[in-house]
């Protein structure tokens, strides 16, 4: 398990697409910084986290998506899963599949916190413990949409259809006054992200869940 999430970890981590983009994220949150005081705001977190939580929050799913949209089904096509399944259960491959996303996501977020720290904003582990609830959920739901879809193609195309319609309804939903429409904001993270304190570990809770269907369709799947 340990050797699968560390093969992923570096895959990314290695990935020049991906040392850029994290640079990105650190330009675009540092002038987000700027263009804010470090004073708290109402909820007691530092308005200058506020670029983080946009990129995370709205644009989270998109960035983990473009990565790692084949994440399993890849695996799958090109045949190097019946070698790695020789080594590990199926279960411990999905698991650390998921670590290894899941690490590297939260090394580049402690990248930006770290960065902001240094301008002289306090170092926030509940706004870390906020990210990485998101990122827990939108891995969870990618990996579901690579063991459901066969072709890397068309799992990429799914990523950026759902990368862009999944914030903008889960968004919806939570801020609508229409009752028959708020039930739906359970099922996404936004309603607990924002509702913060011992909510935010209900998008964990969640994405264990969604690892369970993932693992059981998996199981179902011929190598």
């Amino acid at each position: 398990m340990f050797a699968v999430a560390k093969e992923e970890f570096r895959n990314l981590a290695i990935n020049i697409k991906m040392i850029l983009l994290v640079i990105l994220i650190a330009l675009f949150n540092y002038n987000i910084s700027n263009m804010l005081t470090s004073q708290l705001s109402i909820d007691g977190i530092p308005k200058a986290y506020a670029g983080l939580r946009i990129i995370f929050f709205i644009l989270g799913y998109l960035l983990i998506s473009i990565f790692s949209h084949s994440v399993l089904n890849k695996e799958i096509a090109d045949g190097t899963l019946k070698f790695i399944l020789s080594k590990v259960s199926r279960e411990e491959f999905i698991v650390g599949k998921f670590l290894g996303i899941f690490l590297f996501w939260t090394m580049c977020m402690l990248i930006n916190i770290s960065m902001l720290s240094i301008l002289g904003v306090t170092f926030s582990f509940y706004i870390l413990w906020m990210l990485c609830s998101a990122v827990s959920y939108f891995i969870s739901i990618v990996m579901l949409l690579s063991v459901l879809i066969k072709k890397e193609n068309f799992s990429n195309f799914m990523g950026l259809f759902v990368g862009i319609l999944f914030p903008t309804i889960g968004l919806y939903v939570t801020e609508s006054s229409n009752m028959l429409v708020k039930y739906f904001q359970y099922i996404f993270p936004y309603f607990y992200l924002l509702k913060g304190g011992i909510y935010i570990m209900i998008p964990y809770i969640l994405s264990f869940i969604l690892l369970l269907f993932v693992v059981i369709i998996f199981n179902k799947k011929e190598v």
